[in-house]
């Protein structure tokens, strides 16, 4: 999954999120001012499910893009339970939608109760005071630690064969040293390098070399 789409996800969410805390702060102004505020109908909820139901579908399509990474590394396994809780959480507000008694307009105080104690309601505050901002937090950790990880395999990996350079080697081997009673350095070249790189071009030696690291992995240790 690209950072730009994951930036989009999470700054779309970060909206959500401001707009139900918005709905729950309002909520608790007095009561004889809801009737004149919009938001309290019942087409401006179905607008808001409608959006809870396009990010939840979304938030899906990323879950399926980050498990193929999610065996690795723990930080994707976060994201991909804050996705799934995210995109869960909207989800069921929209299928709260469904069972909710919901009035066609706001006329009176007695609506409002019927509005206030819905499913969908209760779906809503608890899904923004509760679920959503902990799903991001944990979405926006998971986002910032595989940054600094991609950060630190481009600095100390080479960009062809992905094997250590001169910087992650030296880390690599003092980190070693410090920790192992005894350790071996195999020093392994490739013959006749130079006539294929010549005879076949870059690609060709390219392709050397990435064979070669392949038989490299096959040891216990790369």
């Amino acid at each position: 999954m690209s950072r730009g789409l994951l930036a989009v996800i999470d700054l779309g969410a970060f909206l959500l999120i401001g707009v139900g805390l918005s709905f729950v702060v309002l909520w608790g102004i007095d009561r004889s001012r809801l009737h004149t505020l919009c938001f309290a109908g019942t087409i401006a909820f179905c607008f808001a499910a409608n959006v809870a139901l396009v990010f939840g579908l979304l938030l899906m399509f990323t879950t399926t893009r980050l498990l193929a990474r999610a065996r690795h590394r723990l930080t994707d396994r976060i994201a991909v339970a804050a996705t799934l809780v995210l995109s869960g959480a909207l989800l069921l507000n929209v299928v709260l939608a469904l069972f909710s008694r919901l009035p066609h307009e706001i006329t009176s105080d007695a609506a409002i109760d019927v509005f206030a104690g819905s499913l969908a309601v209760v779906g809503i505050t608890v899904a923004s005071a509760l679920v959503l901002p902990a799903a991001m937090v944990g979405l926006l950790a998971a986002s910032a630690a595989d940054l600094v990880a991609d950060l630190r395999f481009e600095r100390d990996r080479d960009e062809l064969t992905g094997l250590l350079n001169r910087p992650g080697f030296t880390e690599g081997a003092g980190l070693t040293l410090r920790n192992a009673s005894s350790c071996a350095l195999i020093l392994a070249d490739l013959d006749f390098f130079k006539t294929v790189n010549d005879a076949l071009g870059h690609a060709g030696g390219d392709e050397a070399l990435k064979a070669f690291v392949a038989v490299l992995r096959t040891a216990p240790e790369v």
